[in-house]
């Protein structure tokens, strides 16, 4: 009975090793999911940033085609004697 119980022992010993050495491997794991994580959401609030950045710049460039179009066509008015 006692040599039994010393080999459930020692097989309850084996499977906590084993349990602990995937514990270790998943603890790693999910040091790189939240590194990756982190990453991510670094990337993702760059991302918005350059798209404000672009909006606004698209927005300016807008802006100038109207401002030089009002002043192309006031030259053109001009020079066939409209204004």
């Amino acid at each position: 009975m006692e040599k039994e119980v010393q080999e459930r022992f020692e097989r309850i010993e084996r499977n906590l090793e084993r349990v602990s050495e995937r514990l270790g491997g998943m603890t790693e794991h999910m040091g790189q999911i939240t590194t990756a994580h982190l990453e991510l959401e670094a990337a993702q609030k760059n991302t918005h940033k350059a798209l404000d950045r672009l909006s606004e710049q698209v927005k300016e460039n807008t802006e100038n085609i109207a401002n030089l179009t009002i002043l192309v066509d006031r030259l053109v008015a001009k020079d066939l004697g409209w204004q």
